[in-house]
């Protein structure tokens, strides 16, 4: 139990706990806007503290409530395309990861040399990572496409992603 709080409360201290992270936040930045001489670096140092503390709050409730309910969607919220993006390019490392690091390191840079783009990028042009693949590893690319499916199975209900998953396996 977090605090001796039960599992009815729960939900009520987390969007508590959340906007009393929000509200040091904004007073924080309140602040640092207010001062700008040189003899307030302490103070402005101070302030950046709070702002890191703060996020950090609430990066650890975010992950803890994602972990708990399995809720990964939570993350997909707010910019849709950053965070589908954002979420292609994770399981693509992920899955890259597996096969080992060079694989990793070697599919970056060519995606890099090649098209000016990062994993994440492949979410909009799943085709170079497609050619990519298929051009570093030949039919064993397939083992590749299968581990980012798995990666990304739980979201490929939703159309984006669907899309990219079908155009990543051509």
């Amino acid at each position: 139990m977090v605090f001796g709080i039960d599992d009815k409360n729960k939900e009520k201290f987390y969007a508590y706990q959340f906007n009393e992270y929000l509200a040091d936040i904004r007073i924080a930045v309140e602040n640092l806007k207010r001062r700008t001489s040189k003899k307030d670096s302490e103070k402005i140092q101070e302030q950046f503290s709070k702002i890191n503390k703060s996020i950090s709050g609430i990066m650890g409730l975010v992950l803890e409530y994602a972990e708990k309910t399995g809720k990964r969607e939570l993350f997909l919220a707010s910019d849709a395309l950053s965070n589908k993006k954002a979420l292609v390019g994770s399981a693509t490392k992920q899955a890259l990861l597996k096969m080992g690091e060079p694989a990793y390191e070697i599919v970056v840079q060519c995606l890099y040399r090649q098209y000016q783009c990062s994993l994440a990028d492949c979410f909009e042009h799943p085709e170079y990572l497609n050619k990519i693949l298929k051009e570093l590893f030949g039919k064993s690319h397939i083992v590749i496409v299968e581990l980012i499916k798995k990666q990304l199975e739980e979201f490929s209900y939703q159309k984006p992603i669907k899309q990219f998953l079908v155009a990543v396996s051509k």
